[in-house]
């Protein structure tokens, strides 16, 4: 049983504590102690302002087992029934890989890892402050407990972290002594008590007894994996689109004071509009074989967005969780080609949202103030904090921590930047080592996923809906080559959209003939998705009464953005956050969490290799 007390912490309002459980997937779906331990944060009078539980699960739990529990009375039956409601916010059911629910407001963030114990252990990147060990059971998991097990529980754990063994993980005593645990056994029946007190200097570990040095091998593991938490101090995001927008929110949730500088033109005007300030955008998940990253990403971003939208931005008026119906085709059709459709499919966690109001929406966050006309010409570090320049050299901004998410500049910037070891009143010894080893390299050397990094024109047909269309057209939006979508409130009406185009950026993106080819392909593009809506439309198109919106998106050449600290090293203070591509909606909240948890030492919301393939 856990006790009142062990959640009390000092106050702190930009606190938190890190929780680790290797659960066992027969007790209440794998949540039975989770739900005690977050039963005891609730009454504890001191506690941390948010609480970071990280449940790895062996194998799948069962759903009707955990259903039937939240229909026991118990003392925690009001909880289980609250992560119950939050995964129907998502249609979320467990499966193997990662997974996030954000509880408590906010407050508490539930990781569920379901896997392979070791696998998972490699996969997550944070510093626990507590472990709780429920199961070793080599018939209930994929891979026994062996010393590999125990390596990757230890990267994970503080200095003097307490762990406790569960009776049905007391087996896995004798591997843990040889890790660095130092648990006390009792009775069969009880849980077993310690703390990971290994016998060596590490790392992270300056306080741990002894003078023995532990392995090279593990002490890289964790010189690369285990990221130390920072405080809360200032922070700068370059580009106020749905990256920065949405990056500035997480650093502020997390008691970061956030300036957002805004570079690229106003989200409706400018000869080329940024994406953020497309008049409608849907998201939608991807299938692929095997589950591709990019399919992973997409799914946990969807999640973390239906969790967070009711919050944001009104049902029905800036988002809608409709449903999307896609046609598979046999091929990706040229624009001026024939696609044969091979099959149907329906996304029940898909919708439509308003981009811009979501960026103002994030961008409302408390903690961020948003800088709007500023021209960024230059960065610089003065060995303390990023300074950025405008023109003669004036500063527009200093701070801590620096992100650029401003789109295809954001290359462009990055090699401006410079480091203020040639200062003259700088001495070497006060710059960060960090900073000392990026001086060989040089910030101008981008790296190959950043260079990748291309703009794609695309245009968007829209036109009010008049009452004969109102009844023909469709009343969720179909996906698949291009889409459409009606019945989108638009002030006191509605209207349809129809698009996006994929055409090469350029100076003359916004000519006549453009548009007016583009209109051409949309058109197109909808008699083979939707015969019948074409043939409604047709006349608008013809008679000029459909408007157009034209844009630009940046990509990468995998089509997976770019987020990471730069060259590598969370300590230089630089990160980047870019390369949404057409995906943005979907992805958005969750590369902010990404840098926010890399920054701030907290558990990963994705697996670490995928993290590690976003990185610039």
């Amino acid at each position: 049983m856990l006790r009142r007390g062990m959640c009390r912490q000092p106050t702190d309002p930009h606190s938190s504590w890190r929780v680790l459980e290797i659960g066992d997937p027969r007790a209440t779906g794998g949540l039975a102690t989770f739900l005690r331990y977050w039963r005891a944060w609730h009454r504890a009078g001191k506690r941390p302002a948010r609480l970071h539980y990280v449940l790895i699960l062996p194998q799948v739990p069962d759903d009707a087992c955990l259903s039937a529990a939240a229909q026991t009375p118990s003392p925690v039956q009001g909880l289980l029934r609250s992560v119950l409601q939050q995964r129907a916010v998502t249609a979320q059911t467990w499966q193997r890989g990662f997974q996030r629910l954000e509880l408590d407001q906010g407050q508490l963030l539930l990781t569920v890892c379901i896997g392979p114990v070791k696998a998972m252990l490699k996969a997550q990147a944070f510093q626990a402050d507590r472990v709780l060990i429920a199961v070793a059971d080599p018939s209930h998991t994929d891979t026994p407990w062996d010393r590999w097990s125990t390596q990757a529980l230890a990267r994970l754990c503080t200095a003097n972290c307490p762990v406790r063994l569960l009776p049905g993980a007391h087996r896995v005593l004798a591997s843990l002594s040889t890790g660095g645990f130092s648990i006390q056994a009792g009775p069969s029946v009880t849980a077993w008590r310690g703390r990971f007190d290994p016998p060596w200097r590490g790392h992270f570990y300056p306080q741990s007894r002894g003078h023995v040095d532990p392995p090279p091998r593990l002490v890289a593991r964790w010189q690369r994996f285990a990221p130390e938490s920072s405080t809360p101090a200032s922070c700068v995001v370059i580009g106020a689109g749905l990256a920065g927008a949405a990056t500035a929110a997480a650093m502020a949730r997390r008691g970061w004071q956030v300036q957002v500088i805004e570079t690229e033109p106003a989200l409706t005007r400018g000869d080329n509009p940024v994406a953020s300030g497309l008049p409608l955008g849907l998201f939608g998940p991807v299938e692929s074989k095997n589950d591709a990253p990019l399919s992973r990403l997409i799914r946990g971003g969807i999640s973390l967005l239906a969790q967070r939208l009711p919050a944001l931005l009104p049902s029905g008026k800036g988002w809608a969780l409709t449903g999307i119906a896609e046609t598979v085709f046999e091929t990706k059709p040229e624009p001026t080609g024939a696609a044969r459709s091979i099959g149907q499919r329906w996304h029940a966690q898909a919708g439509w949202i308003k981009p811009a109001a979501l960026v103002q929406a994030l961008l409302s966050t408390p903690g961020v103030m948003r800088l709007s006309g500023a021209h960024v010409q230059r960065l610089t570090h003065d060995g303390k904090q990023w300074q950025v320049l405008g023109p003669h050299d004036a500063l527009v901004a200093r701070a801590d921590l620096l992100v650029l998410a401003a789109g295809g500049a954001s290359a462009a910037l990055l090699s401006t930047a410079s480091l203020g070891a040639d200062s003259k009143d700088l001495h070497q010894d006060d710059i960060q080592p960090d900073l000392q080893a990026a001086r060989g390299v040089g910030l101008n050397n981008l790296g190959e996923r950043l260079q990748s990094l291309h703009p794609i024109a695309g245009q968007i047909s829209w036109a009010p809906q008049v009452a004969h269309e109102s009844g023909c057209l469709p009343m969720h939006p179909v996906n698949g080559y291009g889409h459409l979508s009606a019945h989108v409130p638009l002030g006191a009406g509605q209207a349809w959209y129809l698009g996006a185009t994929y055409e090469p950026g350029g100076s003359d993106a916004q000519h006549p003939a453009r548009v007016q080819a583009a209109h051409d392909v949309n058109l197109k593009k909808l008699s083979q998705l939707a015969p019948q809506c074409a043939s409604l439309l047709a006349p608008r198109f013809a008679q000029g009464e459909v408007n157009a919106w034209r844009g630009i998106r940046y990509a990468t050449r995998d089509r997976l953005p770019v987020v990471g600290p730069w060259s590598g090293q969370p300590s230089m203070g630089l990160w980047i956050n870019t390369g949404l591509g057409s995906r943005g909606l979907s992805w958005c909240l969750l590369n902010a969490e990404l840098v926010a948890a890399q920054v701030c030492g907290e558990p990963l919301p994705i697996e670490a290799k995928l993290a590690a393939a976003l990185a610039p």
